[in-house]
Formats: structure tokens, sequence, C-alpha cells
């Protein structure tokens, strides 16, 4: 139930565009000839596809309420790049749909439709705004480059949303005839503005910030690290499984936000995250030093193994995905009623570089399981190894943290056992995933 009315959220806007559209429509004359009907499914198409676009802007601002109805901000991500993709789609509709009305008058009327002109203004706003849609998307989508730049792409998208806006006001169409359409795209697309101006540029004055200082660098071996932050005065208060978005005003080092899951436990008066020398932004973090300013904001997330209801429970970490976990099984209270079987999968012993501090807490707790699973001895994890090691795995609910291609094959390994969904919980943020 819950899943249907987040879909039904997720495209209101769009729906409600729609609905206000065919409440004003002549349906007998709109749809009667071949160029009128091209007319009317092109400025439907503008019409569905612009109100998801703007929504996408206020679905990418964090706000709380969002990440409250889809369960987690990753969750949130994911839907975004979904609905990006349709409004996307339904935008290369728009203009194309509008052209052939006047193909029954021959090719040349719908080429010099598609033409931009400077003698139509509104149509050159939504034009413009199209074709930089177009180049920010397809970098989205399609070509791997540095985070920076792909942060650059998203600003210009903000371009295009506001020429998308100039487009709807100046442009004498169906909205012209039917106020409370108007009414509507103007609200969301003013929200939209907002969203895009308070996230995108001014982040740092309209969203709230924790100042923190490097502590200290623990390297962990195999170019894995963890960082540790004290506070300048107010502390962060987050639950174990969260993650946070960071700024590090370090020399070397870019000066943008990324996200990283908490490692420290939820009462430390550090906050720390751990890291692994991958990608350009952690290869920078070699720079950092103690004393090194940082701006934090968060926390996010809702990969909350201890407050869930079942106490019967399957950990499975890949690689830095352990990072959530530690947080939460260094924050379990010395008794508890939790039962955990946790997996802690590594290519090989060097990478399983916290498997002796999580082997010296399951021996101080008799409920906790670790089980270590080595990729160049043990092969892949699967959900066979784990109901063979597991034998009351159907009780348990599942926590995923890895790879995204470990993630997505265990899931899919579950529903072939017929396994059930709604206990299997998982954290796959991945804003970007260009190197």
């Amino acid at each position: 139930m819950r899943k249907h009315l987040v879909t039904l959220i997720l495209y209101s806007p769009a729906i409600i565009a729609l609905l206000l559209f065919f409440l004003a429509l002549d349906f007998p004359s709109a749809f009667a000839t071949i160029d009128t009907s091209f007319r009317y499914f092109g400025l439907m198409a503008g019409l569905a596809g612009a109100s998801l676009f703007a929504w996408n802007f206020i679905l990418a601002s964090r706000l709380r309420i969002i990440e409250e109805l889809f369960l987690g901000l990753n969750k949130v991500y994911t839907n975004h790049h979904m609905v990006g993709a349709i409004a996307f789609i339904l935008l290369l509709f728009h203009p194309v749909l509008l052209a052939l009305q006047f193909l029954p008058y021959g090719v040349s009327g719908v080429v010099q439709f598609l033409q931009p002109s400077l003698n139509n203004l509104p149509a050159l706003y939504g034009t413009l705004a199209l074709n930089i849609a177009i180049i920010a998307l397809v970098i989205t989508f399609f070509v791997k480059i540095k985070y920076h730049l792909w942060k650059l792409s998203h600003k210009f998208l903000g371009l295009s949303l506001a020429l998308a806006s100039l487009h709807i006001l100046a442009m004498p169409s169906i909205t012209e005839e039917n106020l409370p359409l108007k009414i509507f795209l103007y609200a969301l697309f003013a929200a939209a503005l907002v969203s895009f101006f308070t996230r995108n540029l001014f982040s740092d004055f309209f969203v709230k910030k924790f100042e923190y200082y490097v502590d200290k660098i623990e390297p962990k071996g195999s170019a894995i690290f963890e960082v540790f932050f004290k506070p300048k005065n107010q502390k962060i208060t987050y639950e174990p499984g969260q993650f946070f978005f960071i700024k590090i005003y370090g020399q070397g080092i870019k000066k943008e936000y990324h996200p990283f899951s908490i490692a420290s436990p939820q009462h430390s008066n550090l906050i720390s995250f751990a890291y692994k020398e991958l990608g350009d932004f952690t290869i920078q973090l070699q720079n950092l030093k103690q004393g090194d300013r940082a701006l934090i904001e968060g926390p996010y997330g809702k990969f909350h193994p201890l407050k869930l209801e079942n106490k019967q429970q399957i950990w499975v970490a890949g690689g830095i995905g352990v990072t959530p976990f530690l947080s939460t099984i260094r924050s379990l209270p010395p008794v508890h009623d939790f039962n955990i079987h946790f997996y802690y999968s590594a290519r090989n012993s060097d990478d399983a570089v916290y498997l002796n501090e999580l082997k010296t807490i399951e021996q101080a707790h008799s409920n906790i399981t670790i089980i270590p699973f080595l990729q160049d001895k043990d092969g892949f994890l699967t959900m066979k190894v784990i109901s063979e090691k597991t034998a009351d795995y159907k009780k348990r609910d599942i926590f995923l943290c890895g790879p995204p291609n470990m993630m997505k094959s265990l899931k899919k390994q579950s529903a072939d056992i017929n396994f059930p969904e709604q206990q299997i919980h998982s954290e796959e943020f991945a804003l970007y995933e260009g190197k």
C-alpha cells in the first residue's frame, strides 16, 4: 500500500497538471483532426515533462519530509534519477509532436517550426532549455567524468529550469486560458527554482551545517583510513547507520560536499568516517591534516538495524560498505536481545581491515557471530552460502551495504528463493559513480 502511495506522490505533479489540462479541454474538437491531435499530445507531453522536471529539483533538495516519505535519501535519489529520465523523454517528444501538427501542410512547415528564431522568444527559451537539459542529462546518464565537472553540469540544469520557466510564462498556449493550471505551474516552478538556489548555489547560507575539525587520522591498512573529527561547538546528533555530507577545507582537497557513512558509535564526542583511496576525491584525502576545518551536513539515511522490531538479523558488508555497520555494532549496549550473523566480505585478508575489531566485539557478545568471507579463497558471497551458514535466515531481516553489483546480485538471488522483499534493507547511496 505504501509503495503505491509513494509512486502516486512521485508522479503527482504530472498527474495534477494533466488533470487540470483535461478539465478545461474541449474533447470533441481537440482531437477532431490529425493536426490538432498532434498539438494537444505535444502540449500534454510538455506539461507532464516540465512538471516532472521541476519536481525533480524539489526531490533533490534533501528536505526531511521527502526523506521520511521515501524511507531514506538513497531511495529519494534512486527515484530522482528515474523521474529525471522520464521527464527527459517527455520533453523530447514535446517539440516533435507540436511540429508534427504541420505535417499535413508539408515537411517544410515541420522544419520551420523546429528552427529556433529570435522572432519567437518564448519558443527560443524552450529550445535553449531543452538543449541544455539534453547535454546535462546525457553527461549524467552516459558519460563518466570527474565529480566536480559532474556537479558543474548539474548547475547548468538550473539554467535550463530558469529558461523553461520563461518559456511557460511567456508562451501563449492552453495555460493562458486555464488559470488553475497556470497557478499550479507557476507555483511548482517557483518552488523548483527556490530549491535549486538554496541547495546548489547558496547551500552554506540556507542549509544548517556543523563545524568540525580533524582530530586524528588512523591508517587501517590496504589504503583504508578512518578519520575522526571533533566539534567546534554544537555536535551533530545521529543514529547508527546514517551518513552525512562533508566539505573539508584542507590544502590540496577540493572544497565540495561528498557523502560518507558514519563509522563512530552514536554517543561518541568524535565523529568518524572510513574511506578507501579509490576515486579522485578519496585520493586527495591523503593531504588531510590534523586541525583541518570541515563543514558537515546531515545526518541522512534510514539504515537502522537497531531500530528494527525484528531482532533476528543478518548483516552483509562488502569492502568499505562495512562502515555503517561499524557505527551500529560499536553502538550496541553490553546487554541486548539482538541475534546477529554478520557476513564481512572482502577481497582478501589484507582488505578485511576491521576483522580484528569485529572479532573482539564478537567475544564480548554471545549473540553476535562474525563470518568473514574472503573472495580470494571463498569466491563471491551468495544467498546459497548465507542460507547454509544461517539455517533460520528466512526468519531474519537482512541488511546489505557494499558494491552495487554485489547488492544487486544478492537481491536477485533473494527473489529467486522467494525471500520476502520487505525483509531486505540496503544502503545504496551513490550520488555519483564516476572516477
